[in-house]
């Protein structure tokens, strides 16, 4: 049975080309969408073309060349008064069903109306919107929020011809809507102060704040007593569809509404990426519109967009107020106070770039041991205690700390933001972590019963910094061969028995002020070119062990074994605890017995 395309029919059909309305009409029984297809040489577009046979009637919406919607895209059939099935015949080109989906190819679902379906052409179709012929609009789509003074293409105040009391009072209301939004801090102050408005300045009998969710309609009673009432689901798609205000002035359609309603408003909310994900919604009764026979006016509706903008505008801020918590509580887990604060101005510091750093890596000797002896619980206590004092020695020499891995910690200088005295910076906070280790000691000697030891090693270089972490996690740390060779130098310092150690790249980056004590050249497991290492000596350091051991290092390097060993047992008499002396005799006699390694004077380390 062949069905027919009438106006008078019930089910109203409107289709939108890149938010334009290019076509209305009624649905009955069934209807055929798609491109011009080979034989339909006179087709015209956005007509509707009579079925045949057992075929729908068709609308052609685009042309032969139009490859993004399929020839026999999509067929709408009626179903009941409120619902249709939507098939897709394409076997290629899906569909997307606002807020319930994707219609996959040659497949169907059948839908309550209002139904809007997006195709890729930029088409949307809206199934079952309102079709009365009084629904108005403000003409042009609702800004998003931060965008009405970039398209502000209205006259100014100078350019208007302004008077009398009731521009006067314009300016009034204007003025409490701002106040009204100024003083939302919450979501549910937000629609509640909205709410107020559209009723006081506007004149709603009632209205309310519906936000879509999952393609529903939600609406947000504001108050407790306030007795819900039925709402018109084809107006809000109508805002949702073409992202503008609608209103409806002429006798509603009360089997989707509640009853006595003359006079609907909808303005649109909108996210900051101006999709629509709520409206501000408002009726007027009977009983409030006796005054005159314009139900609604296009002031009103302006002002009901105003503060459904408002709305907008409350919710993007909200946002971004969470947004920049939840950024600063991230912030102050890696750095100082005062430079999360420059980045909550400037984010994009933390963005990846190339970086020159210096990065140290802090471990705490025989932890395993002791924690084995201690208990987990007791545990737990003093490695939170160590790594608390060892990280405020990182953040009073403006540090970020990158890391706790276990027993360890990593922390960098020289990024995000740069730093020109970074490995300055560097070993002055490890100076400092030194002499924090008695006090630590102290409090929990009776616990350990042994020395609390740490190994430091630090390096300067380049580096890649940034988010290495995901959206889910957040971790800010450099990445590279600079980062690496930190790391080998904290376990070289088991091997030199000092508590740390830089290389030559850091060493050659501080001045006189920072005493240090060249030992060797090393190579460590994974990096090829040997490394200058220089003991980090603190704030004091001997005279007469710095030249002694750069005595007997010299004579070691020329392979004056003799004389080496002549200057170190001289030397340790008088130092006898001194850690590197003893590395470099114990070196020293093994070369007289067995000879100079292959790669001497570089010491091979044989582990990390």
């Amino acid at each position: 049975m062949r069905t027919e395309i009438s106006e008078s029919m019930p089910i109203p059909l409107q289709i939108f080309y890149h938010d334009r309305q290019v076509f209305t009409g009624s649905l009955s029984h069934a209807l055929e969408l798609g491109r011009q297809q080979h034989h339909e040489t006179d087709v015209v577009l956005l007509q509707v073309n009579s079925g045949t046979g057992q075929q729908a009637p068709r609308l052609v919406l685009a042309p032969l060349a139009e490859t993004r919607i399929g020839r026999r895209q999509l067929l709408i059939e009626e179903v009941s008064g409120d619902q249709v099935r939507l098939r897709n015949l394409s076997p290629i080109v899906p569909v997307q069903v606002t807020g319930r989906g994707e219609l996959d190819p040659e497949s169907e679902q059948t839908f309550s109306i209002p139904v809007e379906v997006v195709f890729p052409s930029n088409h949307r179709i809206l199934v079952g919107g309102s079709s009365s012929n009084t629904l108005q609009s403000l003409g042009l789509a609702t800004c998003a929020p931060g965008q009405h003074l970039d398209q502000f293409v209205a006259k100014s105040v100078d350019q208007l011809d302004l008077s009398g009391s009731d521009v006067e009072q314009l300016v009034q209301v204007l003025q409490a809507a701002m106040d009204v939004f100024q003083s939302a801090r919450t979501q549910a102050d937000l629609f509640k102060s909205a709410v107020q408005g559209a009723r006081t300045m506007v004149g709603m009998n009632r209205a309310v704040v519906v936000m879509l969710d999952d393609g529903k309609w939600i609406p947000n009673w504001t108050e407790s007593s306030q007795k819900p009432w039925r709402i018109s689901e084809s107006v809000l798609w109508k805002v949702h569809a073409g992202k503008q205000t609608f209103w409806d002035s002429a006798a509603f359609d009360t089997s989707k509404t509640s009853t006595n309603v003359e006079g609907v408003i909808a303005a649109p909310v909108l996210n900051i990426d101006g999709e629509v994900i709520g409206a501000l919604y408002g009726e007027c009764q009977r009983k409030r519109l006796e005054s005159g026979p314009e139900v609604i006016s296009r002031v009103q509706a302006r002002l009901m967009e105003l503060l459904s903008c408002g709305v907008s505008s409350g919710l993007s801020r909200i946002e971004q107020e969470v947004r920049a918590i939840n950024m600063k509580l991230q912030f102050e887990q890696y750095f100082t106070k005062k430079l999360a604060e420059e980045l909550e101005l400037n984010p994009t510091l933390i963005d990846g770039r190339d970086a020159d750093v210096t990065v140290l890596f802090c471990d705490i000797r025989r932890f395993s041991r002791i924690s084995e002896r201690i208990g987990t619980k007791q545990t737990f206590q003093w490695i939170n205690d160590v790594m608390e004092s060892l990280s405020m020695c990182v953040n009073r020499h403006d540090g970020v700390l990158v890391d706790y891995i276990g027993d360890e910690l990593m922390a960098m200088w020289g990024a995000p933001k740069p730093q020109t005295d970074h490995a300055s910076l560097a070993c002055r906070a490890a100076i400092d972590m030194l002499k924090s280790l008695p006090e630590i000691e102290q409090r929990w000697s009776e616990t350990l019963g042994e020395p609390l030891e740490v190994g430091i090693g630090i390096n300067s270089g380049q580096v890649r910094a940034g988010n290495t972490g995901s959206h889910f996690k957040f971790k800010y740390s450099p990445l590279g061969t600079t980062v690496n060779l930190a790391s080998r130098l904290e376990g070289a310092t088991k091997y030199l028995r000092t508590p740390a150690l830089i290389s030559g790249e850091t060493s050659h980056l501080l001045d006189s002020n920072i005493p240090r004590r060249r030992l060797c050249q090393v190579k460590v497991v994974n990096i090829d070119e040997p490394v200058p290492l220089y003991e980090l000596a603190g704030t004091t350091c001997e005279p007469k062990l710095v030249a002694g051991y750069e005595t007997a290092l010299a004579a070691f390097e020329q392979k004056d074994f003799t004389k080496a060993a002549n200057s170190l047992t001289g030397l340790l008499q008088s130092f006898p605890n001194d850690g590197p002396s003893l590395v470099l005799l114990s070196r020293t006699v093994h070369a007289m017995i067995n000879g100079a390694d292959a790669e001497h004077p570089v010491w091979v380390l044989p582990a990390k």
